[in-house]
């Protein structure tokens, strides 16, 4: 599967199994035991992820058909866990934009009278920059409006 990784809060953390190398956590704890508040935001590769950044040795044989079913299955086995989601639209020209989850991190405050954070990332390769605007403005879309934007 193409996607890189997934992090999410449950009864306890995501843990790699001893001598397991990859992008892909083994959750421990029940699938339907997340925080109300998360929302996984996701979107579809769009017809430029065949352009993607990557150093596989098979980069330019990317199927994207295959990478949109992939990504249908993801968000399906996403909700299927429970979690909400928060469906972006495709970036036709913005080959790496379906890594939603490298623009940014929310983080729920600590203590109660806190507003959330959100870190926002500022890409080294400066073609994704234009990426992390519409997540942030989907992302504070759902917030409070105090939110902090660091």
């Amino acid at each position: 599967m193409y996607c890189r990784h997934l992090t999410v809060a449950g009864d306890r953390p995501a843990t790699w199994p001893k001598g397991r190398s990859g992008n892909a956590p083994v959750f421990q704890g029940p699938a339907n035991r997340y925080d109300s508040r998360m929302l996984v935001i996701v979107r579809p590769p769009g017809a430029a992820f065949r352009d993607a950044i990557s150093n596989h040795p098979d980069r330019h044989h990317i199927d994207v058909s295959r990478a949109r079913a992939q990504h249908a299955a993801f968000c399906a086995a996403l909700e299927d866990a429970g979690l909400p989601l928060l469906r972006l639209p495709e970036e036709p020209d913005l080959p790496d934009a379906t890594f939603v989850s490298d623009s940014l991190v929310a983080l729920a405050p600590v203590l109660p009278d806190r507003p959330p954070v959100v870190v926002v990332a500022r890409p080294a390769v400066s073609s994704r920059r234009l990426e992390v605007e519409s997540v942030l403005r989907a992302a504070l879309s759902h917030l409070p409006t105090d939110t902090q934007v660091v």
